[in-house]
């Protein structure tokens, strides 16, 4: 039994949400060689070139945070008609101050991966837009439910369950908020 995040589906709805911001476009991933990076890239190209959208440069930081700054500082100086990046790992930290030292701050829309804390602040400063949560406690806990289930005699009705990512913007990440008051 396999179960982890639908990484084809998120390259997809990475490229989906950068395809309503017009302009050249970038990737930022770890290793091609990672299943994961790799669905996610295949996803992200798939949906790209079915809307017409031009990717200037897909770039592998080897989740390294220094490689990952480099990266992002050559891309702005060497594409600066790039207007949307995809981050497609987690490892964030160095693109982020990349992204902060070109001043990209809302001039270019981002996409990242994760609700780790240095996304929320990229999200607080205007350098991220779109998160993908990977929701991976829910995966964990699905795992536990499904290994309870298997442990238990009960088959899996598909050996392969795929948790789609959700969208995170900053307005649904913050505690709900009482509602209006009555007029």
């Amino acid at each position: 039994l396999t179960l982890r995040q639908d990484t084809l589906l998120s390259g997809k709805i990475a490229a989906e949400l950068l395809s309503h911001f017009p302009g050249p476009v970038a990737i930022m991933i770890g290793n091609r060689r990672v299943v994961d990076h790799e669905e996610k890239l295949r996803g992200f190209r798939a949906e790209a070139s079915r809307r017409g959208m031009t990717i200037a440069e897909v770039c592998e930081h080897e989740d390294d945070e220094a490689l990952g700054y480099s990266l992002t500082c050559r891309l702005f100086q060497e594409h600066p008609e790039v207007r949307g990046v995809y981050v497609a790992t987690d490892n964030f930290r160095g693109v982020f101050r990349g992204l902060k030292k070109q001043g990209e701050a809302g001039r270019a829309k981002v996409v990242a991966t994760g609700l780790f804390p240095e996304i929320r602040a990229a999200m607080d400063l205007g350098l991220v837009h779109f998160s993908l949560d990977q929701r991976m406690a829910e995966q964990g806990e699905m795992a536990v439910h499904h290994l309870h289930d298997l442990l238990s005699g009960s088959r899996p009705k598909s050996p392969k369950i795929l948790v789609p990512p959700r969208i995170a913007v900053r307005s649904n990440l913050d505690p709900p908020h009482s509602p209006l008051p009555e007029k």
